[in-house]
């Protein structure tokens, strides 16, 4: 019996495992449609912007160094 629950344990594992490898491709394919509301380019969202960033930064910079 105990041999059977974890043959059974085993399994549910790999079957979540295939699952979520699933899900994270659909998410992959599915970040290539986003389109950022700052610079209007795809694959990213405005708040992992490069030009948000780097505009961020500078303005902590001089802010910093006033």
């Amino acid at each position: 019996m105990a041999l059977l629950s974890r043959q059974f344990a085993k399994y549910l594992k790999q079957k979540q495992k295939k699952k979520k490898n699933e899900r994270s491709a659909k998410v992959d394919s599915s970040s290539k449609n986003v389109q950022c509301f700052e610079c209007k380019s795809f694959g990213h969202v405005r708040s992992e912007c490069a030009n948000l960033l780097k505009q961020k930064k500078k303005a902590l910079t001089s802010i910093k160094s006033d």
